[in-house]
């Protein structure tokens, strides 16, 4: 609205859409089998990472928390390392913690769901999103969510998660363990996460908001 040269009544707003259908919780003998195959064992909590990985993904501070963080997870990285370089000042973060730390590299969307069910907190770190569409398909799958306040990760996470600021180590920890010590809040955030995307941010969702956009301007 303030860069592009049009009246803001001329202006319709079509988010993203998920396929929450697709993108949903499975079921728990699946997710035994890949808990088992990832070595991860019974109860031990999960939080994971998805997205191509660059400095703009804010990983360091997700490190740096890792030592603030109870009870200890087995942090899952999913995605592609933009660089080596990185990837190896990141690892070098995490210290004694890097025992812990599952690279997954990257899957293919099919396996998200999947891995996406199995966290018991999704974790971004992103200092700037202009959508966030593993944040939204993590809370389809009923994943609740911790986030730095950046670009628009607040709109999308709504009552999924939980927000802190950016670059804020001691905060992101203090909000992934207030999750992973509390299964009650994590599975009233679930429950909320997943309706807020399918209420605002699913594939009907969008189509209804692009549809409504064309009968506005064309009569």
């Amino acid at each position: 609205a303030d860069h592009y040269p049009k009246p803001k009544a001329q202006m319709r707003l079509a988010p993203n859409g998920i396929d929450t259908r697709f993108f949903c919780p499975q079921p728990a003998e699946k997710l035994a089998r890949l808990r088992r195959s990832l070595g991860i064992e019974d109860g031990e909590p999960v939080a994971l990472f998805a997205g191509f990985i660059t400095p703009r993904k804010g990983l360091e501070y997700l490190a740096q928390a890792m030592a603030w963080v109870s009870p200890a997870p087995r942090l899952v990285i999913v995605g592609r390392w933009g660089s080596q370089a990185y990837r190896q000042e990141v690892l070098s973060l995490l210290g004694r913690w890097r025992a812990g730390v599952i690279e997954t590299g990257f899957l293919q969307d099919e396996q998200m769901p999947d891995y996406y069910s199995l966290a018991d907190v999704y974790v971004s770190t992103s200092l700037m999103e202009g959508f966030g569409l593993p944040v939204g398909e993590a809370l389809a799958c009923g994943a609740p969510v911790v986030a730095f306040d950046a670009g628009a990760v607040a709109e999308v996470v709504g009552p999924g998660g939980l927000l802190v600021a950016a670059r804020d180590e001691r905060a992101l920890a203090e909000a992934i363990s207030a999750l992973l010590q509390n299964p009650q809040r994590r599975q009233a955030m679930s429950a909320a996460g997943r309706a807020h995307v399918a209420q605002r941010f699913s594939i009907a969702a969008m189509l209804h908001a692009t549809l409504d956009a064309y009968r506005d301007f064309l009569g």
